[in-house]
């Protein structure tokens, strides 16, 4: 599996109250492309801890990601429940494929998402406005994004 799927689905992967279960990423790009619509990620939350929910929506929602059009968070219903107890929904997080995409475009877009949940983790109006707590995500990609991103900040400050 390419290095950019991998980052994306562990990044999700270690949102607070996110598991997914399934993705196409493991596949040829060719054969995802010529066998479905478009990229897709099964995932579920947890109902005792929706914070990642909301931040994985809010992250791919088109008003504060440059692809949030062509993304969407999807959701069906099951007739079982978790093993947990949670109610039977699923999500998918879903991008069709449009006349032209190549695999580079999709790697791109993905990165693209990589570095809006890793803006808005860091982004500290976003986190304390929505009370969000950023402990919950100590075993997340975005925790060591952290220390690059209050580096960026300060260069910027020097040029600026």
């Amino acid at each position: 599996m390419n290095k950019t799927y991998e980052l994306l689905i562990d990044t999700i992967n270690s949102l607070p109250g996110i598991e997914i279960g399934s993705h196409i990423f493991d596949k040829e790009f060719s054969y995802i492309k010529s066998n479905w619509s478009g990229v897709f990620l099964f995932f579920h939350s947890h109902q005792l801890d929706p914070e990642g929910l909301f931040f994985l929506t809010r992250c791919l929602d088109r008003r504060y990601f440059q692809h949030g059009h062509k993304w969407t968070i999807q959701l069906s219903v099951g007739d079982m429940k978790y093993d947990n107890g949670d109610r039977p929904i699923a999500y998918q997080i879903f991008r069709p494929f449009l006349d032209g995409d190549t695999e580079e475009v999709i790697l791109s877009e993905c990165l693209d998402l990589v570095e809006n949940l890793a803006y808005h983790f860091n982004h500290e109006g976003f986190m304390t406005g929505y009370d969000m707590d950023s402990t919950k995500y100590k075993d997340s990609r975005l925790q060591w994004t952290k220390e690059a991103w209050e580096r960026k900040t300060k260069l910027d400050n020097i040029i600026n």
